[in-house]
């Protein structure tokens, strides 16, 4: 959702919505990411003082993600809230706080960020496991072309 500075003073706070939103374009470039639902996301805006307001989302999300083992589709449901301060303060840039600009404040980024944050790295089916099917070999086996090296070593 975007919100224009000038209009959120007109509004009387805090400011509720509630929207669904598709991040299948952002998420396409993930490997992983085989297809994603629509965010269902409840934003609460709060403004904390004349130049800072706080946002509390609540965010759901299911992500169809590629299991690490078997490369099946594996479901992955996201439920998590979101709590982030924005500000036109230039001057806290060393704050957690994210400097709000153009007059603005865009709460997708920090919505598609947080739906990352909580994706985990790799995902496997219950009861996947990883099987090594490399054969165990104890005897070492040297190249050719240093073989010749091999035999002065042993010597």
């Amino acid at each position: 959702m975007k919100y224009a500075i000038p209009q959120l003073r007109k509004f009387k706070m805090p400011l509720r919505e509630t929207s669904e939103i598709d991040f299948s374009q952002e998420l396409n470039g993930f490997e992983d990411v085989l297809s994603s639902s629509k965010a269902l996301v409840d934003e609460t805006l709060s403004q904390i003082s004349e130049d800072t307001y706080n946002l509390k989302a609540s965010i759901k999300i299911t992500l169809t993600l590629q299991s690490a083992i078997s490369l099946k589709e594996v479901p992955y449901a996201i439920d998590t809230v979101l709590d982030v301060d924005y500000t036109l303060d230039k001057s806290t840039e060393d704050s957690d706080a994210i400097v709000i600009e153009n007059n603005t404040i865009d709460t997708t980024d920090a919505i598609l960020t947080e739906i990352l944050c909580q994706k985990p790295m790799t995902v496997t089916l219950d009861g996947e496991e990883f099987i090594d099917e490399a054969p165990e070999d104890d005897t070492e086996k040297i190249n050719p072309a240093f073989q010749g090296l091999a035999d002065l070593l042993k010597k």
